[in-house]
């Protein structure tokens, strides 16, 4: 599979080898990590030929890491949007804010939207592994291929809104992912998340033209 198939927040599961390795050897705790049964997280960064650029997750907030796998060995791939349909299996769990407001969306967002969980709660439900705790936001992509305006950004944003833990809504526009709730306002520059880094833009969907004054 190609790389440019992998959207930032997929969740790949390689085969053992598939890192490529950087000019720091890996800590303990990833190698550890590497050895598991746990998914990658595609993020945004230069794609080299062959490769797609990860994010390892570790036990702590503090163990995070930036790699590169090839993309022949990635074996299996989810998306945030097949995780809409994922059961939290343990009940109590399930009544963790993260996941109730995961619930709650479901009957909020209109049909037809092609969304999904990333983050802890994106994390959790593909790997079963524990990552939600009671302070987790419940962060959201939003497929959004096609420009909307920001009164419509306004409307979409109503969903989101009054739910048991903050949500951080993410519009992927195809160049990039920017802040629902910043694109909602009425700022003249919106910061795009790019695979080449931040910028400050006046059109998501076209971040090469500029605003009328």
């Amino acid at each position: 599979m190609p790389a440019p198939a992998f959207r930032p927040h997929d969740l790949l599961w390689c085969r053992p080898g598939a890192e490529r390795p950087g000019e720091m050897p890996l800590p303990p705790w990833a190698l550890a990590r590497l050895k598991q049964d746990l998914p990658l997280v595609v993020r945004r960064g230069p794609r080299l030929p062959g490769t797609v650029p990860v994010g390892l997750r570790g036990d702590t907030r503090a163990q995070r890491m930036a790699l590169q796998v090839e993309a022949r060995g990635v074996g299996r791939v989810m998306r945030p949007e097949d995780l809409c349909a994922v059961i939290v299996q343990d009940p109590l769990r399930a009544e963790l804010p993260a996941f109730r407001a995961l619930a709650l969306l479901h009957g909020r967002v209109a049909p037809g939207w092609v969304w999904g969980p990333t983050g802890s709660v994106g994390f959790e439900l593909a790997s079963g592994c524990p990552a939600v705790n009671g302070d987790s936001d419940l962060d959201i992509v939003l497929r959004a291929p096609l420009a909307i305006s920001p009164a419509t950004a306004r409307e979409w944003a109503k969903a989101f809104a009054g739910l048991p833990c903050r949500c951080d809504v993410q519009l992927d526009t195809g160049p990039g992912g920017v802040a629902l709730a910043e694109w909602a306002g009425d700022r003249r520059q919106v910061l795009l998340k790019t695979d080449a880094g931040p910028r400050l833009v006046p059109d998501p969907w076209n971040p090469g033209l500029e605003r009328e004054p």
